[in-house]
């Protein structure tokens, strides 16, 4: 990746960010209204995503393991990338295939677990749900070329148009017809599968010796990423715990309203300080990181790289800071003085 690629990722990432970050604030007061979904079935929405979320757990580590591998092997000779793409993505999609056929038969057990009534609207959103995370988790890998390789630009504006996309199909659909959990999950779905299939035709069309060989990529090609997974899971562990046991919790013991004020907290704000904080970098230092070799570099420009991560983590602190403080305020002039 040169540095002028770097410089378009990076200031294309915030550009896209912002106008993601407009389109999911400014869909959240409308699907809150009675009319659309409320607060209780918007708390439903999030207490169902606590569920199928537990594939994206399972699989961190093997995401993030992967990305590294792949990179790692495109800063040397890039003959094996394919491989990589290739069991990487057979294992993801075929651990998700799996998860979904034990979600649909598990469904209303689940659904009561998390205090939910399992209504056929209910049964269909988890389905609709599981099919979301099995195509955010199973075909993940098609970005990892793309970044190391410098298309971040791509990568960067088809996220932005499967967010902008997806949140104008909402209103249109919930202004027109009556809003459904299921129809708010299928919606996602159709969107996350047609960015994904996206970067594959990019891939394919750009990098065709980045997929060579993946089909026939044997598994045991997997080992050396799935031994480096493990400490990366445990980690993920932790922010699972943090993002989504509060709603399910809630969910079982307060009911879907409490649960829909938790998942505006713990969810839908924290995750909008993420996306503004950590969802431009951090895609991009897992490709760089691996093709940095700490060992082989001179003592400043170790003493350089820790330098500015330094900075960049007071940076986080003092923002982080500020939106704690005024967040009073900004969630009266968001939702309203109700919340």
């Amino acid at each position: 990746m040169k540095l002028s690629e770097l410089s378009a990722g990076i200031a294309s990432g915030y550009f896209t960010k912002a106008v993601q970050f407009l389109a999911t604030v400014g869909i959240v007061p409308f699907l809150l209204r009675d009319d659309v979904l409320g607060l209780d079935r918007y708390g439903a929405a999030f207490t169902l995503l606590g569920i199928v979320s537990v594939l994206s757990l399972l699989t961190s580590g093997l995401r993030m393991s992967f990305d590294r591998s792949i990179a790692h092997e495109i800063g040397s000779d890039g003959e094996s990338v394919g491989e990589f793409v290739g069991c990487g993505t057979k294992i993801l999609l075929g651990s998700g295939l799996l998860f979904a056929v034990i979600v649909l038969c598990l469904g209303s057990i689940l659904l009561d677990v998390v205090g939910l009534n399992g209504t056929p609207d209910e049964q269909a959103a988890l389905n609709w749900a599981s099919l979301l995370v099995v195509a955010e988790n199973g075909l993940y890998l098609a970005r990892a070329p793309l970044l190391t390789r410098g298309d971040v630009l791509f990568v960067n504006f088809a996220g932005m148009a499967e967010v902008v996309l997806r949140t104008a199909s909402m209103v249109f659909c919930f202004v027109n017809y009556d809003a459904t959990l299921a129809s708010y999950f299928s919606i996602q779905a159709f969107w996350t599968v047609a960015r994904q299939l996206a970067l594959f035709v990019r891939v394919v069309r750009k990098f065709p010796r980045d997929v060579r060989g993946s089909i026939r990529a044997p598994l045991t090609r997997a080992s050396s990423s799935l031994s480096y997974s493990t400490p990366v899971l445990a980690t993920e562990g932790a922010s699972f715990m943090v993002r989504r046991a509060p709603v399910l919790v809630a969910s079982y013991f307060l009911g879907a309203k409490e649960a829909g004020l938790v998942a505006i907290v713990v969810n839908t704000i924290q995750n909008y300080i993420l996306q503004i904080l950590f969802a431009v970098a951090q895609p991009l230092a897992i490709p760089l990181a691996a093709r940095i070799d700490l060992s082989k570099l001179s003592s400043h420009r170790r003493r350089l790289i820790w330098d500015v991560e330094a900075l960049y983590c007071a940076c986080v602190i003092l923002f982080t800071a500020q939106i704690a403080l005024w967040l009073p305020e900004i969630v009266l002039l968001w939702l309203g003085p109700e919340y």
